[in-house]
């Protein structure tokens, strides 16, 4: 009896506070969501649904949107549920795409901007070299000397050579620059 008495004066002080005083019956999905809401927020029913409530006034976007999925000839609360989910994971993938794409794009720009570099810096030694001892230096000689010296270069003497005959002029050029620059 003092039980009933402690939420009889309970629920008189909550109306006095401004609460309203409502009976409500769920349908079976909203007791789900009710006890779902209640064990993320480790509250009370009359908390969750207040919870509830405030959200729905705060964000009504979200209440056209449940209506809308609400109104679908037999849609259960878990297959709304269920396409939310989907379409969370739909736009999850779609941004790890992007992501993924923003990544390999960066990867594969610093590595050209690497080559480049790499191409730069053997040609200017490639110039040095053949300014020094002579532009009929052997292309053996020169590969030897880059080996030596650490140079990015290519793997075999063959691809050495290919990459000197295909970067001649620029070689000359830089070999006129360096001339001018000692003269």
């Amino acid at each position: 009896m003092n039980e009933k008495a402690r939420a009889t004066r309970w629920r008189a002080k909550q109306v006095a506070e401004g609460g309203k005083p409502i009976g409500v019956t769920l349908t079976p999905g909203a007791a789900l969501a009710l006890e779902s809401l209640q064990t993320s927020f480790h509250c009370s029913q009359r908390a969750a649904i207040s919870l509830a409530l405030e959200l729905a006034a705060g964000h009504p976007e979200l209440v056209h949107l449940s209506s809308d999925i609400g109104q679908e000839v037999g849609a259960q609360p878990s297959d709304c549920t269920s396409r939310r989910m989907e379409d969370m994971e739909q736009r999850l993938e779609q941004l790890e795409a992007m992501l993924a794409a923003k990544h390999e794009q960066e990867r594969e720009s610093s590595l050209e901007g690497s080559a480049r570099e790499a191409k730069e810096v053997l040609i200017t030694f490639t110039a040095r070299q053949m300014l020094e001892h002579g532009e009929r230096m052997s292309r053996v000689q020169l590969y030897t000397l880059a080996r030596q010296h650490n140079m990015p270069v290519q793997l075999t003497q063959h691809e050495y050579n290919v990459f000197i005959s295909y970067h001649m002029d620029r070689i000359r050029e830089m070999m006129r620059t360096l001339k001018e620059r000692t003269q």
